[in-house]
């Protein structure tokens, strides 16, 4: 069957949350075995161009990796990129899911972001499938998903704008007259309630997404969200069990009331499906990020901080005073708590690099409540980046392949980095390993420049 993404591309780019390094921490964190990273085996169905798989594959050159997808050309220029690059340690095929089966081999990490709820119910029981019958014995599944009661707001929204896009067949044309549609609904009202404001902060997001995004997601034809406990009902019947989130901010219940986490202990105990579900109708989630792996596994819970010893931990905080401290999805914390501040003083020092938690010698619950927020971030292994430059400084083949191709640069923690300043792109352009720092002297600024490269995780070991 043809593949739309064949005719509109979907570029791929990192998601940090399906990193091996991420999930193994987190089986880590939960008392569960895992692969090392250094040379795990992963499989990522529907890899499209390899926008994800490959900046793994150039981080962990021992490890080895295997794409899929229905879409033939996003795969003939990832194939493209790889060649470029001279990687031996990842190959992608344009193949159907349905004929996947255990002659493939087994994976330690299986990969599966934004496909379940747009793909027919026997490609979703496939995807779990595969990460059952393909899964090492210690090995992690990755599944993203819209959740249920919050996917019904993108429902809803996805219903009105396909009345409007359903009698035009060019894809710029079906995104224009879909958002035309909010457009209308948002603005229509003499004096607008609580539902057209709603549209209209809706069709703001909308807007300020990729139009080939919109197209695939908002407008496709199929869409099926479902609630947390009826996905781990159909992985249950895979010989599949729920692991964690693969985000630790999305497990933390400090935002609910001390009365609504009174009522979970009430009514759902050590539960932790039916606990999370109950989470889910009150934070109206639309979004999961699951890991699984198989039954039996014994998932260590409640979360016990001394499991935290042996891994690695790195932040994206920053120091507003001595004592303040601001990081990602608005996670801070101010504390005159001297280990504490000496600790964050120290990851914010080594960022982006991540620091073992033995060298560090923090409180341990300190340190899981922080991870719990997402000031900092777990690692089961330091990350394959130099957070100083060195004598003669690199910058990743893949970001300087990226640069020429005048694409967004992955960056060798995971991220996509937009870089616009040309005298950074000229610098980016000669740091191929073979010049000197003095030879760089050109430059304007080139200290200054090398070092926030280094910072931004650009620059390899």
């Amino acid at each position: 069957m043809p593949s739309l993404y064949n005719e509109v591309a979907y570029p791929g780019h990192p998601f940090a949350q399906t990193h091996p390094d991420r999930l193994s921490a987190i089986a880590a964190l939960f008392g569960v075995p895992y692969t090392p990273v250094r040379t795990c085996r992963v499989l990522e169905l529907g890899c499209g161009d390899g926008g994800n798989m490959i900046p793994m594959a150039v981080g962990l050159p021992h490890a080895q990796f295997t794409g899929i997808d229905l879409a033939e050309k996003p795969v003939a220029q990832g194939k493209e990129t790889i060649a470029a690059l001279g990687l031996r340690n990842i190959k992608l095929h344009a193949a159907d899911l349905l004929t996947f089966d255990a002659s493939w081999g087994e994976f330690d990490y299986i990969i599966t972001h934004g496909l379940y709820s747009w793909t027919p119910s026997a490609v979703r029981d496939q995807i779990l499938k595969i990460s059952k019958q393909n899964l090492a014995p210690d090995g992690i599944a990755y599944v993203s998903y819209n959740a249920l009661p919050g996917g019904r707001i993108r429902q809803m929204l996805r219903e009105l704008m396909l009345f409007q896009a359903a009698d035009f067949e060019d894809p710029e044309e079906r995104i224009e007259q879909a958002k035309a549609l909010l457009g209308f609904v948002a603005t229509a009202a003499v004096n607008p309630d609580r539902f057209n404001l709603f549209i209209g902060e809706e069709l703001e997001r909308i807007r300020e997404r990729e139009p080939w995004a919109v197209f695939h997601d908002e407008l496709a034809d199929i869409y099926e969200p479902v609630y947390f406990h009826q996905f781990i009902d159909h992985a249950a019947t895979h010989g599949l069990q729920y692991l964690a989130e693969a985000s630790l901010p999305d497990m933390e219940e400090g935002r609910l009331t001390a009365d609504a986490i009174a009522t979970l202990d009430a009514i759902a105990g050590d539960d932790r499906v039916l606990r999370e579900q109950y989470v889910d109708f009150a934070r109206c989630r639309a979004f999961r990020q699951t890991l699984l792996c198989h039954a039996g596994k014994e998932v260590d819970f409640p979360l016990k901080p001394d499991r935290l010893a042996s891994l690695y931990v790195s932040t994206a905080a920053t120091a507003l005073s001595p004592d303040e401290f601001r990081g990602p999805l608005n996670a801070g914390l101010k504390t005159g708590h001297p280990q504490t501040k000496a600790m964050l003083h120290a990851l914010i020092e080594a960022a982006p690099q991540a620091v073992s938690v033995a060298e560090l010698k923090p409180d341990l619950q300190i340190l899981l409540a922080m991870a719990m927020t997402g000031l900092v971030d777990l690692h089961t292994a330091p990350r394959p980046l130099s957070a100083t430059p060195g004598p003669k400084p690199e910058v990743s083949p893949l970001a300087r392949h990226q640069l020429a191709k005048n694409l967004p640069l992955t960056t060798l923690h995971h991220a996509t980095l937009p870089v616009e300043d040309p005298m950074d792109r000229e610098l980016i352009s000669l740091l191929d390993g073979t010049r000197t720092q003095n030879e760089l002297k050109e430059i304007p600024d080139v200290r200054e420049r090398l070092n926030r490269l280094a910072r931004l995780g650009l620059l390899t070991p």
